[in-house]
């Protein structure tokens, strides 16, 4: 294992999850089209969103999830 490698590794181990989470919130209701969660999705470069539902987050969906919609 390289030095860089190894810093990084160790680096990891000590982050918080606030350390790298996003700042903004993006979700989608419940009652909206997958085309409308993609359509977000996209423009906001995300590769998970947060579904809300009753003003509540309730669940996410994901790329994998859109796509497997689609190819139903």
């Amino acid at each position: 294992m390289n030095i860089i490698v190894f810093i990084k590794f160790v680096i990891i181990i000590f982050m918080k999850a606030k350390d790298i989470m996003s700042t903004e919130i993006v979700t989608v209701k419940s009652e909206e089209t997958v085309q409308k969660a993609l359509h977000i999705m996209k423009e906001n470069n995300l590769h998970t969103l947060l579904v809300e539902e009753n003003g509540e987050i309730k669940k996410m969906i994901t790329k994998h999830d859109l796509i497997y919609a689609y190819s139903a």
